[in-house]
């Protein structure tokens, strides 16, 4: 049983209160847990991002034109394997060719 103190006093705290503290309690442990997990997440592509720009030999800012780059080159060659793709894998194509239609790389 939890106790609480009152003008110096500890007293019981009643059950529907110690269910409402410790519900409180799990759901900020929830809360906690999903923060750290969504930290990790950012830290693992902060990081990756970090070496793709060392590997690649390429300054912060140009990120984003290499990532570009790579998901051109990466999604062609998938896009020549020989047999079906999946209908969400297809989708995705689809929408990319169309981007590379729409803006062709420059000549």
């Amino acid at each position: 049983m939890l106790t609480k103190l009152i003008n110096g006093k500890r007293i019981d705290v009643a059950d529907t209160e110690e269910a409402r503290l410790r519900a409180e309690w799990a759901s900020a442990d929830r809360r906690r847990a999903q923060e750290a997990e969504h930290e990790a997440a950012m830290q693992y592509r902060r990081d990756r991002k970090e070496r793709y720009l060392a590997e690649l030999g390429v300054e912060p800012n140009q990120f984003e034109e290499v990532v570009g780059d790579v998901l051109d080159a990466v999604i062609t060659q998938i896009d020549r394997l020989p047999g079906d793709k999946s209908v969400e894998f297809q989708a995705l194509v689809d929408k990319i060719r169309a981007i590379k239609a729409d803006i062709p790389r420059p000549q």
